[in-house]
């Protein structure tokens, strides 16, 4: 039997959906400038982090893996590539080792069953200003900006476009405010997840 995006999709969603406080994005686009262009994120579930999941079913090629690994490394805390048998050594032989890896197989009665290989590690890179792409500009504008200027420049700020906000006070954020905001944005996109369904 074909393992196909949609059934491995399903069974993704089941599994983390009962998680509490967990909210699930499913085929999230990502664009971080001209350069790199567009990287789709097949699900992504929100809840202490940002977790990204891609899907390599029977059906799919792994060319363009390197790059969705570059993409999902710019943004999330943690990523995990779920894949079927057919492609499963292509796949994995490009995995950086911070990802997990997750096996999905058929059931006798055809449903998909998903085996935990590998576990994923907190991504290594800096995914810190990428946040701010995911957080719309009103809630950046009440959430995010009281909490890196001072109540004279606020005002002057709210003028300003969120990129170059971001420019001016990214160098300057200390961890614990980093942390701060990073929960501010996720927040807003569960709010965002939820509008949508």
């Amino acid at each position: 039997m074909i393992l196909n995006d949609k059934n491995i999709r399903s069974a993704l969603v089941k599994k983390y959906s009962s998680n509490i406080d967990t909210e699930i994005w499913p085929e999230y686009m990502m664009q971080f400038d001209n350069k790199f262009g567009l990287v789709r994120a097949d699900l992504v579930v929100i809840n202490g982090h940002l977790t990204g999941f891609e899907i390599k079913s029977d059906l799919d090629s792994v060319h363009r893996l390197p790059k969705q690994i570059l993409g999902y490394d710019r943004l999330f805390d943690y990523n995990y590539l779920v894949v079927g048998q057919k492609l499963y050594d292509k796949a994995v032989d490009l995995l950086p080792q911070h990802w997990g890896i997750i096996v999905a197989t058929h059931y006798k009665n055809g449903n998909v069953k998903l085996y935990t290989e590998r576990s994923a590690k907190i991504n290594p890179n800096d995914t810190f200003k990428y946040y701010f792409n995911r957080i719309s500009a009103p809630d950046f504008k009440k959430d995010v900006l009281p909490l890196l200027t001072s109540k004279e420049e606020l005002k002057v700020l709210k003028t300003w476009p969120k990129s170059a906000v971001i420019e001016k006070y990214y160098n300057s954020i200390e961890f614990t405010k980093r942390n701060l905001i990073k929960k501010i944005v996720r927040n807003s996109i569960k709010k965002r997840v939820r509008s949508f369904n």
